[in-house]
């Protein structure tokens, strides 16, 4: 039983390690599909500005239909800026309402989260945040909105980001 076991380990990490190798432009981790972009982008937090690596992800196996979002991720210090829609479609419709902290949004919805290395919460948008998101084409762009933790400590995020 236990060499089974072992053999099939190995034929997975196997296969997994095949499978990565072949995809260039995207990873799919466990039904989330992660671009594997080149692009750098960077985003104001309370006036400071962060710049990392842009990426997409789509969660689940129809990019028509799943959601779909857009990640600025700065390594050191560590800072990621995270924003969700419904799908790629519907990132691009006016005035879309803020989720709150939640890992499915619906048409309509967008989430807006926010993770620095000074703060062990993350600073997600709600109905207070103010500000606009606009995807337009393969940008998009943040203004001047709120984004609070669990506390209720809030910062200010603006970005245009090409993805």
């Amino acid at each position: 039983m236990m060499r089974k076991i072992i053999v099939l380990a190995i034929f997975s990490t196997a296969f997994f390690v095949t499978s990565c190798k072949e995809s260039k432009t995207e990873s799919n981790v466990e039904g989330v599909q992660i671009s594997d972009s080149t692009k750098e982008g960077s985003f104001d937090v309370d006036g400071k500005t962060y710049s990392g690596k842009v990426s997409t992800q789509y969660f689940g196996s129809n990019k028509a239909t799943d959601n779909f979002s857009v990640l600025c991720q700065q390594d050191e210090p560590f800072t990621l800026l995270q924003a969700t829609f419904a799908n790629e479609k519907d990132a691009s419709f006016p005035n879309l309402k803020p989720k709150g902290e939640s890992y499915k949004v619906s048409e309509g919805e967008f989430e807006l989260s926010l993770s620095v290395s000074d703060s062990q919460k993350e600073f997600v948008s709600n109905e207070k945040s103010g500000g606009t998101i606009k995807v337009s084409g393969n940008e998009m762009t943040i203004s001047n909105m709120k984004l609070f933790d669990a506390d209720g400590k809030e910062k200010t995020v603006s970005a245009t980001i090409k993805f």
